[in-house]
């Protein structure tokens, strides 16, 4: 639909849940652009709730691999309100984590609270890599300790070995 006399079209469709629409652009007997548009309902996790105990999630100093030279990441850490260095917690690292750790806090918070997981510290990597070609931005991750010592030791004891705390 044309919006008044401009040169401006536009599309207006009530989608339901679980369906998806593919778009484009069309301008003459060309076809360009386009996405697909998914619908969905935000789980009830993913919305933040009153009196669920927030974590932090604090973006750590870009760490640079001393393996694959040149490799260098911006990382972030999400702690959850519950976690005590004395006791064990699991980890969940995200190898693409700038787009996760805007969503995934708040499920841990939501899921850590109703006791649905046990408490989880976060560490959200972005991919990072180097200007050679065919770099492989994940094989570093198998064979490079990765970021988690420069969390520093109040983080990367318990969480690197498993141990407790003295």
């Amino acid at each position: 639909m044309q919006v008044g006399t401009t040169g401006v079209y536009a599309l207006v469709r009530t989608l339901s849940h679980g369906t998806a629409y593919t778009w484009h652009y069309e301008a003459g007997n060309r076809r360009f652009g386009g996405s697909q548009l998914e619908v969905w309902e935000t789980h009830p996790d993913s919305r933040e709730h009153p009196g669920v105990p927030k974590g932090i999630v604090k973006q750590m100093p870009p760490w640079e691999s001393k393996i694959f030279n040149g490799t260098k990441r911006d990382w972030w850490i999400y702690v959850p309100a519950q976690y005590r260095a004395e006791n064990p917690a699991a980890v969940m690292v995200f190898q693409d984590g700038n787009r996760p750790r805007t969503w995934a806090p708040t499920v841990f918070d939501n899921l850590i609270a109703k006791k649905d997981m046990p408490v989880t510290v976060g560490v959200f990597i972005e991919p990072g890599g180097t200007k050679v070609p065919r770099d492989n931005r994940s094989f570093g991750l198998l064979v490079d300790p990765g970021p988690a010592p420069a969390a520093g030791p109040r983080y990367s004891a318990p969480i690197i070995s498993g141990r407790r705390r003295p």
